[in-house]
C-alpha cells in the first residue's frame, strides 16, 4: 500500500490512535468539523473537542516517532480526499 500512497507516515507500532485522534488540531481553526453532522448526530462534541485538543502536534510526535512537519502534511493532505467527507 505504501507504494500507492502519497505520504507513508511511519509510526510506532501500537500508536495508531494517538496518529489519528485529531488531525485538524494541526491547522486549528479551518472548519474541517463537518458542522451538519455533529448538529445532527453527535452528543457532547465540545467535551470531545476539549480532550482530544490535548493531542498537540508535539505530543503526537513524541508518541508516534512520526515528524511534526510529516503531521502537518497529511492534516492538508486527509481533508482533500473524496473519502475523507
Amino acid at each position: 500500500m505504501t507504494e500507492f500512497a502519497t505520504l507513508h507516515l511511519q509510526q510506532r507500532p501500537g500508536t495508531d490512535i494517538a496518529l489519528i485522534k485529531r488531525p485538524d488540531a494541526y491547522h486549528p481553526g479551518k472548519g474541517w468539523e463537518d458542522q451538519k453532522f455533529v448538529a445532527e448526530r453527535t452528543e457532547g462534541f465540545e467535551e470531545f473537542k476539549a480532550l482530544i485538543e490535548q493531542y498537540t502536534p508535539d505530543r503526537v510526535a513524541e508518541t508516534t516517532g512520526v515528524p511534526v512537519e510529516q503531521l502537518y502534511e497529511a492534516a492538508e493532505i486527509l481533508p482533500r480526499t473524496s473519502r475523507w467527507r
